[in-house]
């Protein structure tokens, strides 16, 4: 088993990517309100809120755009019956720079669900032509789920996933040290 929770992902997309399966001409829908309601964990917020504090990315101007996003797709207005969520609101990621390849997280922080989330065909350039890849991501889960337990008693969050600006926002107020890891 690797240590790495995303590897059975990554494997998987560079087995599609050596058939010339790709998002090199998408103009990545999937990260934009039409088609992206992401929600992460504990872990893949620690992953990312902890590239964003090590690289000192997560800015005043950072946190607005996290805020405006809230605001914007009403991802603050919960959804949900107890812990298991009813319905999940699309919104665009704070982190789509607005065109193809528009993700700014490196691949080796990027939320689960969106490395999971691929084309089943050569060429696509719009939404309705991708899948996730649902045994890489069970498997990738698997992986992450003590350390995500883990996380959530250090921590003390009681939340199992949140859209990526409320997740992170969350860290942010709780100002969470990346020196746990």
């Amino acid at each position: 088993m690797s240590t790495n929770p995303r590897q059975p992902i990554l494997d998987f997309m560079q087995s599609i990517h050596s058939q010339g399966v790709d998002c090199q001409s998408c103009v990545g829908h999937c990260c934009t309100s039409i088609a992206n309601s992401m929600q992460i964990t504990v872990q893949e917020t620690w992953d990312i809120y902890s590239y964003l504090q090590k690289n000192h990315l997560m800015n005043e101007e950072l946190i607005q755009k996290l805020k405006d996003n809230v605001t914007q797709f009403r991802l603050d207005k919960d959804l949900s019956l107890g812990k298991k969520s009813i319905l999940r609101r699309t919104y665009t990621c704070p982190f789509y720079n607005g065109h193809n390849l528009g993700c700014q997280l490196p691949t080796e922080i990027k939320p689960y669900g969106c490395l999971a989330f691929n084309p089943a065909t050569e060429a696509v350039s719009e939404v309705g032509h991708c899948r996730s890849e649902v045994a890489a991501l069970e498997a990738c889960d698997v992986q992450a789920k003590a350390r995500n337990v883990e996380l959530q008693a250090k921590l003390g969050v009681t939340w199992d996933k949140k859209p990526i600006p409320v997740a992170l926002l969350d860290f942010h107020m709780r100002k969470i040290s990346v020196e746990l890891h």
